[in-house]
């Protein structure tokens, strides 16, 4: 995947990718009133953040004007060339997705599928998403099951009002069956203490990841990645009553990030730090 940065020449703030699914978040503050974009490789969608700009993009003779507000959404779709003129610096993210991103997602409902180059893409809720996964991943430097169900399904909205290709009609209307919810728990248990991407869990369940997630909703009610984080969270405990290991080694055993990761979800979940957790455990025995 060619970077943005190497295609305008411009050192993006954040850069994180999944590489396992496909997908990169970029955050980016253009202090150029005037780029050359070329041929792009992957479709991206791009958000404004932080104050209105305007735009004017040129593609060969043709040019058009906007205002971007805050949370403004533009797709720029692969293939697509042209020049960009700001009014004032502009800073923006991307949602950068590669062909094998998109059809990688949806199996077999994708078919042929591609982003139309858009501007101003209303679309409130990809909006809220996109921010979300933004500070997430800025957050945390990394993109985990949680960052990878969100551009899924930001992807989703995209295609649905902005893509072409085959029609996105649900193909399974009824929940997984028993064998399939049973080997989708079976592979998250196995990867309790390590980092889970929906691509693999959906490999092994034989599932589009956009399948297994809107599937397992509708079978249990929770989302994929609440189950597995409520499964990490009861290992969490499990090592806390019964080990001596600190609280930065259960994290890790459990599959976070670093140690702030796993006290801020642990205490989130369970009401109370790792280490208070740990005392009133060891009270309640020694009692």
């Amino acid at each position: 995947m060619t970077e943005w940065s190497e295609e305008v020449g411009m050192p993006p703030l954040l850069r994180v990718a999944s590489v396992r699914l496909g997908f990169v978040v970029e955050h980016y503050q253009h202090q150029f009133v005037e780029l050359e974009q070329p041929p792009l490789t992957d479709d991206i969608l791009g958000m404004t953040i932080t104050r209105p700009v305007g735009i004017e993009r040129k593609i060969g003779a043709r040019g058009r004007h906007e205002v971007h507000d805050p949370g403004s959404l533009h797709i720029i779709a692969s293939g697509s060339e042209g020049r960009w003129q700001f009014d004032t610096p502009l800073d923006s993210m991307h949602l950068r997705m590669t062909p094998a991103f998109l059809l990688r997602s949806f199996g077999e409902e994708g078919e042929g599928v591609r982003l139309a180059d858009v501007d101003l893409a209303l679309e409130p809720r990809a909006s809220s998403l996109l921010a979300t996964l933004l500070q997430k991943v800025r957050d945390e430097s990394a993109v985990d099951l949680e960052a990878e169900s969100m551009a899924v399904r930001i992807a989703r909205l995209l295609l649905d009002h902005h893509g072409s290709g085959r029609a996105f009609k649900p193909s399974r209307r009824q929940g997984l069956a028993a064998s399939e919810l049973r080997t989708i728990d079976a592979s998250l248990h196995a990867r309790l203490g390590q980092p889970v991407s929906v691509a693999e869990i959906a490999d092994e369940a034989m599932l589009s990841p956009f399948h297994l997630m809107r599937l397992f909703k509708l079978t249990t009610g929770e989302t994929l990645y609440h189950h597995a984080l409520a499964l990490r969270i009861e290992r969490a405990k499990e090592l806390l009553r019964s080990t001596r290991l600190t609280v930065a080694e259960v994290g890790l055993e459990t599959g976070f990030h670093d140690e702030s990761h796993f006290v801020r979800h642990f205490r989130k979940h369970v009401h109370a730090t790792p280490t208070q957790f740990r005392s009133a455990m060891s009270r309640i025995v020694q009692g």
